[in-house]
């Protein structure tokens, strides 16, 4: 075989071993489970991909390699949606980036139970199951146009609130959380 021959196969067998190491890292990436188990993340504003990537232990990992690529391909600071997310057992990489860059967030039980007729103790049972501050949640139990919306005054505000278990968003704001009780 002359040289020719030898440098185009070889060029080839180059091509073919890099398109399979490409191919294989995107197959991990977007198609091989990379989860062995559920994990949750709670996503506050501000945060980065290493913030992120900080809450998911290794033990949860197949390929740790594989979930900082892809955080790091799909997501910049400023496409990260805020919100408590449960990535489940058996999804591939992609699908954590695409859950936090889309908002697909996850529900939280918001639990409310024994006593509720004062303002300030159930702002803050409220607000420690939420994304909210205590102050804010307190402020819109007295807040007139906000409860007229849901036929409530600051004085029957306590109406609004039965003892149970509600299914809502953890960011849902103070105004929009009652939209998303359903038990």
């Amino acid at each position: 075989m002359n040289t020719w021959k030898w440098i185009v196969l070889a060029l080839a067998l180059t091509a073919v071993v890099a398109a399979g190491a490409l191919g294989g890292k995107w197959f991990n990436d977007n198609k091989r489970p990379n989860f062995n188990r559920n994990v949750e993340l709670y996503v506050t504003p501000g945060m980065s991909v290493n913030d992120i990537l900080s809450q998911i232990p290794d033990s949860v990992l197949a390929r740790r390699r594989s979930l900082d690529r892809t955080l790091r391909k799909y997501l910049d600071d400023s496409s990260i949606r805020p919100g408590h997310y449960v990535v489940e057992k058996n999804k591939p990489s992609v699908y954590a980036a695409r859950m936090i860059k889309k908002g697909w967030q996850t529900p939280v039980n918001l639990v409310l139970s024994g006593t509720m007729r004062l303002k300030g103790p159930l702002a803050r049972k409220i607000a420690n199951q939420m994304m909210l501050d205590s102050a804010t949640v307190r402020k819109a139990l007295d807040d007139k146009e906000l409860l007229a919306r849901y036929g409530a005054t600051p004085q029957d505000v306590f109406s609004l609130f039965m003892p149970d278990t509600y299914e809502v968003y953890w960011t849902d704001s103070e105004g929009g959380f009652g939209r998303g009780f359903h038990s």
